[in-house]
């Protein structure tokens, strides 16, 4: 869904650029790792993304287009808790669309959006404030392992600005976009300066810049919008240099191989040709995210009635036997 999506973009008058995003975002190393876990991160994408297409391509922004833009921005919130802080960037985004409007149409506008938004998630803020006493549990929430408190959140986020600590988030084909951005450069700059969704990029960018957020899939939200850069890069070299889509064509062919071979590794496996503990010795990493009892060492100490007692781990998400968190016992209103 979040490809067709973004697929969807490309149709756009302007935004022809747009066709290779979709290739940008499923090629990125940290979606294809996304496509074989539980996260929910595609989801809240998905979400995102028609929120944003809708108030951003939308000729007749009336009220019944913002009320759908704004639902879709309140799943995006009901699905992943700490994507609300794009709530106030897309009201801005939307104040910025609406700037030859009068106030009153903006103000009108900008409730009709955020009120449809809240609509769908306050369910859950209103659950978390009665079974915990706040709306936006765990978040600023002493006595959770997994607390966020404001000072540990927002500042500069100086390590965003050094792209080697989160390269997996690109894709390869990102870095090659980037360089062929270079060509022509001035006309794709006209590009962004002309696109709407351009704006909307710096405004998201700005935010992530102030914000504390840890990398990996928590990037794909700004991801999925820089990936338009490089789109223009790609599309722009394609159309005007001879014979440059043989050369695309080759390089889509070695990473197809490189991702073909990966998953012909998993494949014994998943057709029942080994066992769990073999394969999963194989791939995890030996460290409490991932906790297992590789090649059963701990066979001869724990036993299937036994009980293990954790302390201060986020979760055991491979652990082989049964196990209790002992982590509230150490807390300091249970000392």
């Amino acid at each position: 869904l979040v490809l067709l999506t973004l697929f969807e973009f490309s149709k756009i008058k302007g935004y022809k650029f747009s066709i290779y995003a979709p290739l940008l975002f499923a090629t990125a190393p940290v979606v294809i790792h996304e496509t074989s876990s539980v996260y929910v991160d595609f989801q809240w994408i998905f979400y995102f993304l028609l929120s944003i297409f809708i108030i951003t391509f939308n000729k007749k922004l009336n009220y019944s287009n913002l009320a759908l833009a704004g639902l879709f921005l309140g799943g995006m919130v009901a699905t992943k808790l700490w994507t609300i802080v794009f709530i106030p960037i897309s009201v801005l985004y939307l104040i910025i669309l609406l700037k030859n409007n009068s106030v009153n149409k903006i103000l009108k506008s900008c409730f009709v959006y955020v009120a449809m938004a809240l609509s769908v998630s306050l369910i859950w803020f209103l659950r978390a404030f009665l079974l915990t006493g706040n709306p936006l549990y765990p978040a600023f929430d002493n006595s959770s392992r997994i607390s966020i408190s404001l000072s540990s959140v927002i500042g500069f986020n100086y390590p965003l600005l050094n792209p080697i600590s989160y390269v997996n988030v690109f894709s390869p084909l990102f870095f090659i976009g980037g360089v062929f951005l270079l060509y022509r450069l001035r006309s794709n700059i006209k590009i962004f300066w002309n696109n709407k969704l351009f704006i909307f990029f710096l405004l998201l960018l700005a935010l992530y810049l102030s914000i504390h957020y840890p990398f990996g899939r928590y990037l794909l939200g700004l991801y999925v919008f820089f990936i338009f850069f490089a789109s223009t890069g790609i599309y722009n070299f394609v159309e005007n240099i001879k014979y440059s889509k043989y050369l695309l064509n080759f390089l889509l062919l070695v990473f197809f191989s490189y991702y073909f071979i990966n998953s012909i590794l998993v494949l014994p496996y998943s057709l029942g040709f080994t066992v769990k503990n073999r394969y999963l010795t194989r791939i995890l990493s030996r460290d409490n995210s991932s906790y297992y009892d590789f090649n059963r060492q701990f066979n001869k100490y724990i036993s299937k009635s036994d009980y293990v007692a954790t302390y201060g781990i986020f979760g055991y998400y491979y652990a082989d036997f049964r196990y209790i968190d002992f982590n509230f016992i150490f807390d300091s209103k249970n000392r």
